[in-house]
C-alpha cells in the first residue's frame, strides 16, 4: 500500500470513530432520549388501541341488545288498531293551514270542519 492509501484508511477510521460519537449526539439530537420518547409513544398507542378494542366490544354488545329489543317490539303484535288514519287530503289541508297560520287566510281558505 502506498502512503495515500494509508492516509485515506486512517482518515476513514477517524471518521468511523467520530460517527460512533455522532450516533450518541447527532446534530444535537440524543438518540437514547429519542428512542425513549418513541417507546413512550408506542406504549401510549398500545394503551389507546386496547381502550378502543374494549369500547368496540361494549358497542357491539349494545347493538346486539338493541337488535333484540327491535325484534321483540316488532314481534310483540303492536298495531295501529283503534287509531284513525288521516287521508292524504286531510294531511294536505292541515299542512296548508300551518303555512297560512297567522295570515288570516287560513280560516277563509280552509275552514275547519267541527
Amino acid at each position: 500500500m502506498d502512503e495515500k492509501t494509508l492516509e485515506k484508511q486512517e482518515k476513514l477510521d477517524k471518521d468511523r470513530e467520530n460517527n460512533k460519537e455522532a450516533e450518541i449526539d447527532y446534530v444535537g439530537v440524543n438518540i437514547k432520549e429519542e428512542t425513549k420518547q418513541t417507546e413512550d409513544l408506542i406504549s401510549k398507542a398500545n394503551a389507546a388501541a386496547s381502550r378502543m378494542e374494549a369500547a368496540n366490544k361494549v358497542i357491539s354488545e349494545l347493538l346486539a341488545k338493541q337488535e333484540r329489543m327491535a325484534v321483540e317490539r316488532i314481534m310483540g303484535g303492536k298495531s295501529n288498531a283503534g287509531s284513525q288514519r288521516r287521508s292524504k287530503e286531510e294531511i294536505g289541508i292541515a299542512n296548508a293551514r300551518k303555512m297560512l297560520a297567522g295570515t288570516g287566510y287560513d280560516d277563509e281558505l280552509f275552514p275547519m270542519d267541527k
